[in-house]
């Protein structure tokens, strides 16, 4: 994370992974739109400083390729994550893609790749709830797209 931000600090949003419309699963999902995006937690915005510091800020966390995984289990401090390793399970990883704001058009989740279990199960789940860190509103780290 970055200094001073700890998994609490992040937002989770709700989009749609479209794993539903067609028979192939997706390469590439749009996180957010550019400009101001409506949640139920609030307004974020995708502007110039997602521009200017979000790919920085993913390099230099290592999340350079970020994991799809199951209702955020690959953090630690999820209760879910707490339940797998209780159960002698890893963290259920359904994808990987790259974060990469496009300017003008929206954030996305690029060069998605699907392992077998993702294969298998993400169409189980018709949505994906990103995990984002915003600097007063506007979006500047995009987390784990959880499940």
């Amino acid at each position: 994370m970055l200094p001073g931000v700890t998994v609490d600090d992040l937002i989770t949003l709700k989009i749609s992974n479209n794993a539903l419309k067609s028979g192939k699963l997706p390469a590439r999902l749009k996180i957010l739109g550019w400009g101001v995006n409506e949640s139920t937690r609030g307004t974020f915005t995708a502007g110039d400083k997602t521009s200017q510091v979000l790919s920085l800020n993913q390099h230099a966390l290592g999340y350079d390729r970020v994991a799809i995984d199951f209702d955020h289990c690959s953090v630690s401090t999820t209760e879910t994550h707490k339940a797998l390793l209780k159960a002698g399970q890893p963290p259920l990883m359904f994808g990987y893609g790259t974060v990469t704001p496009i300017r003008g058009d929206g954030i996305y989740l690029e060069d998605i790749t699907w392992p077998p279990l993702g294969e298998q199960h993400a169409r189980n789940f018709d949505d994906l709830s990103p995990a984002i860190k915003d600097d007063a509103g506007e979006v500047v780290l995009p987390g784990p797209p959880g499940s």
